[in-house]
């Protein structure tokens, strides 16, 4: 995507992200990691799409931040995690500019909410 005349980069790999659509929701992916970076509205909104809420994150320690995509921002990602019926998934996040979520992460933090809210609903 484009800023500015600026590429937003991916935190992984430095390849330029590009923009895509499902449905009525738009984020950024990276062609060759196949990472995802979402706004935090455009989260919100998937995961209300899913039935529920964006899960509760924990922060953790990451050796070697990644940095933001923005081509105006940079700054270091908090990376965190996010609790899963089979394990954690790590997310890395800017409050300004949105979330990284790796390969295969954006997937598993939907389908929690989504099995989350079925759960609340069977209560």
């Amino acid at each position: 995507m484009v800023y500015r005349d600026k590429h937003w980069l991916c935190p992984r790999d430095g390849a330029g992200l590009e923009g895509v659509h499902i449905g009525v929701y738009a984020f950024m992916r990276c062609p060759d990691c196949r990472g995802a970076f979402l706004q935090p509205i455009v989260l919100d909104a998937m995961c209300a799409a899913m039935g529920g809420l964006r899960p509760s994150t924990q922060p953790i320690e990451a050796a070697r931040p990644l940095r933001c995509p923005s081509p105006s921002c940079s700054e270091p990602l908090r990376r965190e995690k996010v609790p899963l019926s089979l394990g954690v998934a790590e997310i890395d996040g800017c409050v300004r500019h949105g979330v990284w979520f790796d390969r295969g992460a954006l997937e598993s933090v939907l389908e929690r909410v989504g099995l989350d809210a079925l759960a609340a609903q069977r209560r």
